[in-house]
């Protein structure tokens, strides 16, 4: 039985009494120096209320309910006796001991602890709930909050009713095939962007559509959006920046106010930004869509160096490098054109069908 001298407070009064403490596996026994029976007290371990690492060379316990008595046990080497024979006491009194203690190594330990949980949510975690979220969700679901979520973006769009109408023509032309029913929405912004509503509408933006040179890319770039639709890649994206909010709706099994977190969060599918994965992902199946539609591929091809090539413009005889939205949030690497050059090289017994109305339907646009 190991002792421990210590200061002893009974709580009626301020007198301090020097003690002899011994430990046992459930209880805590208290005896004055002097004349042990003058002072005999045992506490029941699992009753201690407070236990104090505020001070580096004290440690105090409070035991009691109407009457507080206090132990101040003296000299921080005993704070690894505690935690040998009671365990129980350290895991109870983390927080004291971590806020209130002075040992730069508990902080320290501490706060590696914290940003490896942080590291391990954001990497393992948030990903992993996301995924979850979106298999939850229905395609009609996911139509009814694409729908809901585009109401609420178009007020910001500058929407072109009559070129949206030609862009529909134009995308009916190439008979793509989806689960979903696609509408593609013309915007007259001059900004060069892209993006895709979960659920099926696709926003181009006039400025983007101005770059292109023949029907032939503009089948890639709504190729490769649907491919993103189709895949619910912004759904997935969305999910996971407001992970946070999906796992209270986890724990509490109630997911009725998702679909309010995803309208209120719409605006930021213009500038989420695809991962890597995702735009590979959306260039091969949207490949696919060219191919099965018998539309030459290096439409998609020339898409590409067209962005590319817009990346940077001259100024002064200098390269400037030009921030375009395509480019922000739909990253362009040369490991994805090379891949893409290299599934249309693997292509075999192709045959690629000529569109008038769709190249007239492009050149309509374009006027």
């Amino acid at each position: 039985m190991h002792a421990i001298k210590a200061v002893y407070f009974d709580g009626l009064t301020s007198k301090p009494n020097s003690v002899i403490v011994r430990f046992t596996q459930s209880t805590i026994q208290i005896n004055s120096i002097d004349n042990p029976i003058q002072i005999s007290t045992i506490w029941d371990i699992e009753k201690v209320k407070n236990i104090d690492f505020s001070s580096g060379n004290n440690i105090q316990l409070q035991y009691g309910n109407d009457t507080i008595q206090t132990l101040v046990i003296n000299g921080k080497n005993e704070f690894d006796t505690i935690k040998k024979y009671f365990p129980q006491i350290i895991y109870q009194n983390f927080y004291n001991r971590v806020l209130k203690g002075n040992n730069i190594k508990v902080v320290t330990y501490s706060l590696i602890t914290l940003l490896s949980i942080i590291f391990l949510y954001f990497t393992v975690v948030a990903p992993y709930i996301s995924t979850k979220v979106v298999e939850l969700i229905t395609v009609e679901q996911e139509i009814s909050l694409g729908n809901k979520m585009y109401e609420s973006l178009e007020p910001y769009l500058d929407v072109n009713k009559e070129k949206s109408g030609e862009l529909n023509r134009f995308f009916s032309t190439l008979h793509f095939k989806s689960k979903y029913p696609v509408e593609i929405i013309y915007s007259d912004s001059d900004e060069i962007n892209a993006f895709a509503v979960p659920g099926g509408k696709i926003v181009i933006h006039k400025g983007l559509i101005n770059q292109l040179e023949s029907w032939e890319q503009l089948a890639a770039l709504i190729s490769h959006e649907l491919a993103h639709v189709s895949e619910r890649h912004s759904l997935k994206l969305l999910s996971k920046n407001l992970s946070s909010y999906f796992i209270i709706a986890i724990i509490t099994s109630d997911f009725s106010g998702i679909s309010g977190v995803y309208i209120d969060n719409a605006f930021k599918l213009k500038n989420l930004s695809n991962s890597r994965s995702f735009e590979q992902q959306a260039d091969e199946i949207g490949l696919k869509y060219m191919v099965n539609s018998k539309i030459n591929p290096n439409g998609m091809i020339e898409l590409f160096n067209i962005l590319q090539n817009k990346e940077y413009i001259t100024t002064n005889n200098k390269n400037i490098k030009k921030i375009i939205k395509i480019i922000s949030t739909h990253p362009l690497t040369g490991d994805r054109i090379d891949n893409i050059k290299l599934k249309i090289k693997q292509l075999t017994n192709t045959v690629y069908e000529k569109n008038e109305e769709a190249k007239q339907l492009f050149i309509q646009l374009k006027n």
